[in-house]
């Protein structure tokens, strides 16, 4: 299940109930009508006998209610700490999680954020807070807006990763597009600007827990991850600080939103065939 699928779960399913509720209450209403206006014994009886019947119902409801209004406060607290389906599943089971994971060809993202030792050196730790907490709404809503799933953040860096390429380009043209305007905004609060370096891969890698039976962290392995994070160093050093792999522009089909990149050099693995934005 996508977050996006996720959350219209949870949506759903308040709206349902909010809907009980409203019919409970016009039945109701409408018993005390009928209860309040006939002369006739026994259908006052029976008036009153289903106006506590549905009181005792109503009660029972808003039980449930407020239980379903806690499970999904908290769904949604555990989904800004990890993907929302995962949170929907784990919330959901009756097991205790295990150590497993499955295979899915995914488009991997990971960013850099350039001088973050820099601006951590500079500031004082609220201060860092701050601008990491405004830093990261403007790439974060960008990414999800696209329907991308956010693994984690490490530091400055993020880890995302998305089912269709083609969407994982739109999630960084959104970023960066979210960026330039923020930057917009520190220029004129004389702040510095935010330079972001972008990996983009695509390939088969493992999803699911990993870890240990004590301590497990959700997240994605493959070599197609260690591709994206090395991209971002390279892409530090190129022009429109996007690089992406051939894979990648196999993958997306239509290469009209892409253009070589020629050979990008990259750690441990020499060099590549590397593509950019167009």
């Amino acid at each position: 299940m996508r977050d996006v699928d996720a959350r219209a779960e949870v949506d759903k399913r308040r709206g349902i109930h909010g809907i009980i509720g409203a019919s409970v209450l016009i039945v109701l209403m409408s018993i005390g009508v009928i209860a309040a206006f006939t002369r006739d014994p026994v259908d006052q009886l029976v008036a009153w006998i289903l106006a506590v019947s549905l009181t005792i119902t109503c009660i029972g409801m808003k039980i449930m209610i407020g239980k379903t209004n806690q499970t999904t406060a908290a769904l949604r607290s555990f989904s800004r700490y990890m993907p929302a389906s995962v949170a929907l599943r784990i919330m959901q089971s009756k097991e205790p999680a295990t150590l497993t994971s499955e295979g899915k060809q995914l488009a991997v993202l990971f960013t850099d954020l350039a001088d973050f030792d820099k601006h951590a050196k500079d500031m004082d730790a609220t201060q860092l807070r701050e601008m990491l907490d405004s830093y990261f709404a403007a790439l974060l809503g960008a990414f999800d807006a696209s329907g991308a799933t956010i693994d984690k953040l490490m530091g400055d860096s993020v880890l995302a990763y998305w089912e269709e390429p083609s969407a994982a380009i739109t999630g960084v043209r959104d970023a960066q597009t979210a960026l330039a305007k923020l930057n917009a905004e520190r220029k004129s609060a004389g702040k510095p600007h935010f330079e972001t370096s972008y990996g983009l891969s695509f390939g088969e890698v493992q999803i699911g827990n990993f870890g240990a039976p004590q301590r497990m962290n959700h997240t994605i392995y493959g070599d197609a991850v260690n591709t994206a994070a090395l991209l971002t160093s390279a892409a530090s050093n190129h022009a429109s600080r996007v690089l992406i792999t051939d894979e990648f522009a196999d993958a997306v089909g239509d290469q009209s939103a892409l253009q070589s990149a020629g050979a990008v050099e990259i750690r441990n693995r020499g060099e590549i065939k590397a593509w950019t934005l167009a």
